[in-house]
């Protein structure tokens, strides 16, 4: 396992970090969670195998009507889910429009998909060439590491697959800019404490942008305790390289008092199909049904 700092940051895990952030995109996300706006946080989520085109359709209305952060769905509609927005968008604005003249356009729903889901253990050849055809659409990916490697203790091996999906995500930017935010799902469930902090360092230290918690398939989705853990890893890393990194926290987060818990510990993205109720504030409480992908 490599070396692991366990020193506890302050009661917020990056309170008072005024330093550069592994990926631009991340500083609106901070500017979000600190205004607490759970909404622009939300990765709206459609990932169960029987998902159908206009289920993808509907999601992207959903997600251009709220503002949500993305929409995350499988690579088979990443196409479809680009388009699907940009038509919602349009619709959005024309709407606006004769309401309030001057109104500014809705704000950009990024589309994000998944990588080596949900097991995580294709090559890492096969993912890296998953990720450069998805990105062709794709602003984000997701992409599930081998858990099988972390029980085994190849951390080497998981080191390499997560710096060569970083710079397959940079080769998408083209010469300028930072390309295309990469996250991790950690599949938490299926870790202890140790791997999980352990895991998350790994990662962040290899170039990775956002930990993620679940891919909904598992066993369970996130909690406070995995969250935290996460945080605390993430504020030892920043500490050393004077970068700051995302926290998502998928699968179970199903009101809005569940996501300000996660936004309170340092969490800055909300993976979940409950998008609408988490904006609502909805008290509406919601049945997670575990290994199904249901958010």
């Amino acid at each position: 396992m490599p070396k692991v700092t366990n020193e506890t940051p302050g009661s917020t895990p990056f309170e008072n970090v005024k330093l550069a952030f592994a990926h631009p995109a991340l500083a609106e996300d901070f500017r979000e969670r600190d205004a607490r706006r759970v909404e622009k946080l939300v990765d709206s989520t459609l990932l169960k195998p029987g998902t159908q085109p206009a289920q993808i359709e509907a999601l992207c209305v959903e997600a251009v009507a709220w503002g949500f952060r993305s929409v995350c769905v499988p690579p088979c509609y990443v196409t479809l889910a680009r388009d699907a927005l940009a038509r919602a968008f349009e619709a959005q604005h024309a709407r606006l429009l004769p309401l309030v003249p001057k109104s500014p356009p809705p704000r950009e729903v990024l589309v994000c998909t998944v990588v080596g889901f949900p097991n995580g253990y294709a090559t890492t050849a096969s993912k890296v060439h998953e990720a450069s055809l998805l990105l062709k659409d794709a602003h984000e990916i997701d992409f599930v590491q081998n858990v099988g490697w972390v029980k085994a203790g190849l951390w080497a091996k998981l080191a390499e697959e997560t710096r060569a999906l970083v710079e397959q995500a940079r080769a998408a930017g083209g010469t300028h800019g930072p390309g295309a935010l990469v996250k991790v799902i950690l599949e938490t469930s299926l870790l202890d404490e140790s791997e999980i902090r352990a895991c998350t360092q790994l990662h962040a230290e290899s170039g990775v942008h956002v930990v993620k918690t679940s891919t909904g398939f598992g066993s369970r989705g996130a909690t406070l305790a995995d969250t935290t853990i996460m945080a605390q890893a993430l504020a030892n890393v920043t500490a050393k390289t004077g970068l700051c990194y995302g926290i998502k926290a998928s699968g179970g987060v199903r009101t809005r008092a569940d996501a300000l818990a996660h936004l309170a510990i340092g969490v800055t993205r909300i993976g979940t199909s409950s998008g609408a109720s988490l904006a609502e504030g909805s008290a509406q409480q919601g049945t997670t049904r575990v290994g199904t992908g249901d958010y």
